[in-house]
């Protein structure tokens, strides 16, 4: 009787939380109609649409010119002609909705997590038998009509030529981001996170935890398929080969909102809506003395006078054993907000309905609204913006539903999907899934599969060669991925026989004194305790069976890594909830 209780009670909050979060997303379209514009014989309706962005502008961001450009320039790029008609109606009314979206957008996601949780049903796409036409224009605003595996570097020299001509000094990226100085502690999304200026002023997010290296393969295959823009995410290797932040000067008390010393680094950070401890991120911290600034700020560019050399003497410096960056360059990058997956023309947008096959390829879990952005590229140069959406926050991928960024439980083959008749199952659960992919039939998805045939091996090498994991690491996240675009090829018919790349087993050799120093040098793990599992008889160790991480309990190499380098986890995954507190300690029993 007490479990029927339960049963019905949860299926009473579902009921509730389905129909809350169904009049949430149709709150904006009403809007839309309360103002005279309406949908079912869409034209450009340029008087209303523009006294809704003025409003807009006025009431949201009042004196914050960044963001009043984005609107007008947004606005002067879709007057272009070469705009097919559902783009000219549609798009105007998606920058809306994106100034807007903390209003109109689902903002109680815990409601349609547990909806989707308690639904627990599996990606299928039916089987139309109909062919399908990809019509993508050049100026559609998120994919590209030809595929450009250079997209990465073009966005980098784009942002630095405009950095270079505004800032009258060379820009490099790579360069400019490895000094960063302390601006605050953010409080928005899950993931623990600062925003910092490098030595030339310019912006730039410096993030922790679980998704250092998820996100920034997941977006350079974003762009390898077809995307126009993506979040410029950068993974770092430990220490001072890695990011040097410096934290603020001495010149007032220090507090949360001015963090000039490590105890309030940390203090601040586990205080903050994160609740997370960077402890165990820390590989290294100190003052700043004319004797050893030589050394800690030998990657610190040329920029402007505040941030010299001889003017940090005395500020706290903090390096990190895992980190990523993200360019925020808001002069020549300037951001708007979210755009909707499943409404405001994506129905007629292919792209938007076909866009589940990267989903696929990369197992993302967290496809809400609020993961779908626009903005705005600007060239000072020649004061021309480009307007752009992509899909950005992908971390939370290359797993399974309560188990992202866990490579032991992102599935290949039979695994990962099955054929039956009249459909496509992919066994991934995810937490949100945009209600516009309920429609998207094999067929429309077969258009954007056909991009994974120019997905070669080299650039998911190249991918994954992007995040500083042990080499093992790297090569058994290569073979899922490769492997796991094969099956979309071969669930797609885009392949004619379901063809299998060999899992990888690796292990390595403990037995001499020679092999064990070379272990720990490559790895940065104590010798000590290498030389102790050799003489408990653990002579071979292995890291990967089967194409899974061995256990920490079972592989010394891994259960080091974890303990000394890699804090968020290899083989186990550390997880959101319990960022406050560090990996728990795995004894190695061989």
């Amino acid at each position: 009787m007490k479990n029927l209780i339960i049963l019905l009670f949860i299926w009473t909050s579902f009921a509730f939380a389905q129909e809350n979060y169904t009049s949430r997303v149709k709150k904006f379209e009403y809007y839309l109609q309360e103002q005279g514009i309406t949908f079912e014989n869409p034209t450009l309706q340029n008087t209303q649409i523009e006294s809704l962005l003025l409003k807009a502008e006025q009431e949201h961001f009042g004196d914050e010119e960044k963001k009043s450009k984005f609107i007008d320039k947004a606005m002067m790029i879709l007057n272009d002609s070469d705009f097919s008609p559902l783009q000219q109606f549609y798009l105007p009314l998606r920058i809306l909705y994106s100034i807007y979206a903390d209003d109109f957008a689902p903002s109680e996601y815990d409601l349609q997590l547990f909806i989707d949780i308690a639904k627990g049903k599996r990606i299928k796409i039916k089987k139309s038998g109909k062919e399908s036409s990809f019509n993508i224009n050049q100026v559609h605003p998120a994919w590209t009509a030809t595929i450009n595996k250079n997209r990465w570097q073009e966005l980098e020299s784009f942002f630095e030529a405009g950095l270079s001509h505004t800032l009258e000094t060379k820009y490099k990226l790579q360069d400019a981001q490895r000094v960063l100085f302390f601006s605050k502690i953010k409080d928005t999304a899950t993931n623990p996170k600062i925003t910092a200026k490098d030595a030339f002023g310019v912006k730039w997010k410096l993030k922790w935890g679980r998704e250092v290296f998820t996100e920034p393969v997941a977006n350079r295959l974003y762009l390898n398929m077809g995307g126009k823009f993506t979040d410029l995410v950068y993974a770092h290797p430990a220490g001072n080969k890695g990011v040097t932040l410096i934290l603020e000067d001495n010149s007032q008390k220090g507090s949360c909102e001015h963090v000039n010393t490590i105890a309030l680094f940390k203090s601040c950070l586990l205080k903050s809506k994160y609740k997370f401890r960077i402890d165990e991120f820390i590989e290294d911290s100190g003052i700043i003395t004319e004797e050893n600034a030589q050394s800690i700020l030998s990657s610190l560019p040329h920029g402007k006078k505040k941030y010299r050399t001889k003017n940090l003497y005395g500020r706290t410096y903090v390096t990190f054993k895992s980190s990523i960056t993200e360019f925020q360059g808001e002069d020549v990058l300037i951001r708007g907000g979210p755009v909707p997956f499943s409404l405001l023309g994506t129905e007629y947008d292919d792209v938007a309905k076909s866009l589940i096959v990267f989903n696929l390829l990369i197992a993302n879990m967290d496809n809400k609204d609020q993961n779908n952005r626009n903005a705005l590229l600007y060239n000072p140069i020649d004061e021309q913006y480009e307007y752009v959406e992509y899909q950005h926050d992908n971390g939370a991928s290359f797993g399974q539903m309560r188990r992202p960024r866990d490579l032991n439980a992102f599935t290949v083959g039979n695994n990962f999907f099955k054929k039956k008749k009249n459909k496509l199952i992919f066994k991934v659960f995810r937490y949100y899934k945009p209600k516009l992919w309920n429609s998207t039939s094999a067929e429309e998805a077969k258009n954007m599969a056909r991009s994974l045939l120019q997905l070669s091996d080299q650039d998911i090498d190249m991918a994954v060669s992007s995040i500083p994991w042990p080499n093992f690491m790297q090569a058994t996240f290569a073979y899922k991925l490769k492997q796991r675009r094969n099956d979309l090829l071969f669930a797609f018919e885009l392949s004619e026989e379901d063809i299998q790349i060999p899992v990888p087993n690796i292990s390595f050799d403990l037995s001499s004194p020679e092999a064990i120093t070379k272990i720990s040098k490559e790895f940065q793990i104590p010798q000590r305790e290498l030389q102790m599992a050799a003489q408990q008889g653990h002579i071979e160790d292995s890291v990967i069976k089967k194409g899974e991480i061995v256990s920490c309990e079972k592989s010394i190499i891994i259960n080091l890594l974890e303990k000394h380098r890699f804090p968020s986890g290899l083989e186990r995954n550390l997880r959101g909830k319990w960022d406050f507190k560090p990996l728990s300690n795995c004894k190695f029993k061989p």
